[in-house]
C-alpha cells in the first residue's frame, strides 16, 4: 500500500507493552485511557502484570511530565483478581477497572474516580454498585476529596427530624469531571446519614480542598416540582459541567407532563454564579425549529448526550416527537446565550414522505470554546454516517461517505464511514480543540475490497492531513532503539487532542504489542499559519 502521511517521522513514543512499570518485575500489558494538559503534560491508565499464571492484575494510573524529561511515574495502582467487566447486551462490555476517568488539568492538578471494591453486579445498570473516593494528586500529594460514607454539608428534602446526606455508593452510569479551577464533578448516589431509611437518591456534587458543593439531588425542590430521574439500562447519567461550575443534565422530572413519555425528556442548564436552574427543553413543549405539533419526547440516549462549554454553551440531541410522520426522531440543538437553536433532524424510515437533513444522526462527539460541535449524521439518501463541523450558523462535512480519501488518492480509497461505536464510553476518537483543530478515525476501502481505518487531522483551512492508517510501517522507541513495526488497529479508548494540537493516541501492532504515541497536528507548515491566524474557517451556511 501507498499513501503520503505528512506524520511519517514526527511521532513520540509514551509507553510500549513489555516495558518495566516500576513496580517490580511487572511490565505494562495494556492501555485504557490517555488525558493531556495544554502543557503537554500526560495521565495515562494501564495494566501491568508479571505474566504469572494466576488471574491477578495491576490496575494503575501513571504521570508523564513534557518538562521533565518524560519520565513515567506511576500515582497509584490496584491489585485485583475480580472481573471489573459491566455492560449491557445492547451495548457491549468493558473493563470498568478500579481506577477509572483520570485525568489532569492546566495546573498540573490530576484528578479520578478510585472504586474500592469491585462491582456487586455485572450490568450496566443503577443496581450495579461499588464503594468509592473521589481522587486528587495537586503538587504531588494526594488527597481524597469525598469518599462513600462522607457526610455533606446539605440536608435531606423534607426530612423530619432534619438529617443530612452521606455518599453511599457509586455506579457504572456515573460521571466525572476536573475542571481546570481544581474542582471535580461527579455523580454518586446518596443517603440520609441518620435516619437509616434504606432509599438513595441521585445527587450531582462539587468536590475540591474547600468541601463539598451541591447542584442538585433528586427532590430538591424547582419551579414546577422536585428532580427526578430515570435511570435507564445501558444509559450512563447525562451530565455535563465546565471549569466555572456550571452545568447542564437531562432528568425526568419535574416538567413532564405528558403521559407516555420517559428517558430523562427535560433538560436543565444549572448557572452556578446566581446558584439558579433554567429550563432549556421540557418534554412536551413545541419543539423549536419544527412544524407546530412536534414536540421534545425522550431525551439524549446510549453514547448520544450532551456537552457543555466554558461559555455556557451546550450541545444537546434529543429525540422529538416529530408531527408530520408521528415518529419520534433524534434532532439536535445549541443552547446558548440563553436561547435553544435548532440544528437538525432526522427521517429514518420517512424519507419518502418528510424532508430532513440527515437519515439518522448520532452526537454531539465534542464541543470546543469556540461553541463549534461535531456530530455523525447520514444524509439522504441514506449511504453512510459523515462527520460534520458545525456552530449556531450552519454545519459542513468533514468528509464524504464515497469520496476519495485524502492521502490515498492513487489507491482509489473512498471514505466509508465513521467507526460510530455504540459502547457505552466517551467517543475519544474524534476529538475537537479550542484552536478548531480536530482529528479522527475513519475508515477507507478500495474496489479491491482492501479496507483500512485510517486516522486523520484538520486544521482551520480544511484540509484533511492523514496521520497514521492500519497497515502504516510505524518507527517505534523501543528501550533498544528504534524498531519499526506495522499498525494493526487503533485503539477507540485511548485519544486526547490538547490546545497546542498535540495529539496522544494508542496503537496496536501486528506482532501483538501497542503503545501510545503523540504527534503535533496539522503539518508544521498548516501548525505555522494556525499561530498566525492565518487560516480562516469557511462553513457552509444554512440557507447559503
Amino acid at each position: 500500500m501507498s499513501a503520503n502521511s505528512s506524520f511519517a517521522s514526527n511521532f513520540e513514543t509514551v509507553v510500549l507493552t513489555g516495558q518495566a512499570a516500576g513496580q517490580g518485575s511487572k511490565t505494562f500489558q495494556a492501555f485504557d485511557r490517555v488525558d493531556l494538559n495544554n502543557h503537554g503534560d500526560l495521565v495515562f491508565q494501564a495494566i501491568v502484570d508479571d505474566d504469572d499464571s494466576d488471574q491477578t492484575k495491576t490496575y494503575a494510573n501513571y504521570y508523564v511530565s513534557r518538562h521533565g524529561g518524560g519520565g513515567r511515574i506511576a500515582l497509584e495502582s490496584v491489585v485485583s483478581d475480580a472481573s471489573w467487566v459491566v455492560g449491557h447486551s445492547r451495548t457491549g462490555y468493558k473493563d470498568a477497572g478500579p481506577l477509572w476517568n483520570t485525568q489532569i488539568n492546566d495546573n498540573g492538578t490530576i484528578g479520578y474516580v478510585k472504586r474500592t471494591a469491585t462491582w456487586n453486579g455485572g450490568l450496566m445498570d443503577r443496581t450495579t454498585t461499588a464503594p468509592f473516593e473521589v481522587v486528587m494528586f495537586s503538587g504531588g500529594v494526594r488527597s481524597v476529596l469525598a469518599r462513600t460514607g462522607t457526610v455533606t454539608p446539605f440536608g435531606v428534602v423534607d426530612s423530619n427530624p432534619a438529617d443530612v446526606y452521606a455518599i453511599d455508593h457509586g455506579t457504572p452510569l456515573d460521571y466525572f469531571e476536573l475542571g481546570e479551577d481544581d474542582v471535580t464533578y461527579f455523580s454518586a448516589e446518596l443517603k440520609p446519614s441518620m435516619s437509616g431509611w434504606p432509599t438513595t437518591s441521585l445527587g450531582f456534587l462539587s468536590a475540591s480542598s474547600s468541601g463539598i458543593g451541591r447542584v442538585f439531588v433528586e427532590g430538591d425542590e424547582v419551579s414546577g416540582g422536585d428532580f427526578a430521574f430515570q435511570a435507564n439500562p445501558y444509559e450512563t447519567y447525562k451530565f455535563a459541567a465546565n471549569s466555572h461550575g456550571d452545568a447542564v443534565f437531562a432528568h425526568r422530572y419535574p416538567y413532564e407532563d405528558v403521559p407516555g413519555l420517559s428517558f430523562n425528556g427535560n433538560v436543565t442548564f444549572f448557572d452556578a454564579s446566581a446558584g439558579t436552574y433554567q429550563k432549556v427543553i421540557e418534554a412536551g413543549a413545541q419543539a423549536v425549529g419544527l412544524s407546530d405539533g412536534s414536540y421534545y419526547q425522550i431525551g439524549p440516549k446510549h453514547s448520544q448526550g450532551l456537552m457543555l462549554n466554558d461559555n455556557g454553551t451546550a450541545i444537546i440531541q434529543v429525540y422529538v416527537h416529530i408531527n408530520e410522520i408521528n415518529a419520534q426522531r433524534p434532532s439536535l440543538y445549541l443552547y446558548k446565550d440563553g436561547a435553544l437553536s435548532f440544528i437538525a433532524t432526522s427521517n429514518y424510515g420517512h424519507a419518502g414522505s418528510y424532508d430532513a437533513a440527515f437519515f439518522t444522526m448520532s452526537g454531539p462527539l465534542a464541543l470546543n470554546n469556540r461553541d463549534e460541535f461535531l456530530f455523525y449524521g447520514m444524509p439522504v439518501p441514506a449511504a453512510a454516517l459523515n462527520l460534520y463541523l458545525g456552530d449556531v450558523d450552519g454545519f459542513e462535512s468533514v468528509y464524504e461517505v464515497g469520496s476519495l480519501a485524502a492521502g490515498f488518492d492513487v489507491e482509489g480509497y473512498k471514505y466509508t464511514g465513521g467507526p460510530n461505536d455504540r459502547l457505552w464510553r466517551d467517543q475519544e476518537y474524534v476529538q475537537l480543540n479550542d484552536n478548531g483543530t480536530l482529528t479522527f478515525l475513519v475508515s477507507i476501502a478500495n474496489d479491491a475490497g482492501s479496507n483500512v481505518d485510517a486516522l486523520y487531522a484538520r486544521g482551520l483551512d480544511g484540509a484533511l492531513d492523514l496521520i497514521a492508517y492500519t497497515g502504516m510501517d510505524f518507527d517505534v522507541e523501543t528501550d533498544t532503539g528504534i524498531v519499526t513495526k506495522t499498525i494493526a488497529s487503533f485503539d477507540q479508548d485511548v485519544f486526547d487532542l490538547n490546545n497546542q494540537n498535540v495529539l496522544a493516541f494508542a496503537l496496536t501492532f501486528t506482532d501483538g504489542s501497542s503503545g501510545i504515541f503523540t504527534t503535533v497536528v496539522p503539518e508544521p507548515a498548516a501548525m505555522a499559519l494556525l499561530l498566525f491566524g492565518m487560516a480562516p474557517l469557511v462553513m457552509c451556511r444554512r440557507g447559503a
